[in-house]
């Protein structure tokens, strides 16, 4: 696998995407397509970053938490969005909950 890319994982991507796409109504193809593609692509991102920690499947543990809380992180704004209807309202929704958490779960370390 040093040299080019077989390919083959552009063509699960493609097949994956024209299934959903079949198969779904456009709004849930559209927020699954979303949440698929930025945490696959932030997975490829810092597992070859910083991936130390190799899983059995050959991928970077860094690379699957990356995968995981970027989705998690993109299926929260998809859904967000789908019940505020509001882009400004979801992105303000989206920056005050983490800054709330983490300043939680630092007072709470703090006392």
């Amino acid at each position: 696998m040093a040299g080019r890319p077989s390919g083959r994982q552009e063509t699960l991507v493609l097949a994956a995407a024209l299934l959903v796409n079949i198969i779904f109504p456009p709004q849930i193809a559209a927020a699954s397509l979303a949440v698929m593609l930025t945490a696959d692509a932030a997975a490829a991102l810092i597992g070859r970053k910083f991936g130390r920690h190799k899983a059995p499947n050959g991928k970077s543990w860094e690379g699957v938490a990356a995968f995981i809380l970027v989705g998690y992180g993109a299926l929260a704004a998809v859904l967000l969005f789908l019940f505020l209807h509001d882009v400004r309202s979801t992105f303000i929704v989206m920056i005050s909950m983490p800054i709330s958490v983490v300043v939680t779960f630092a007072a709470m370390a703090w006392l």
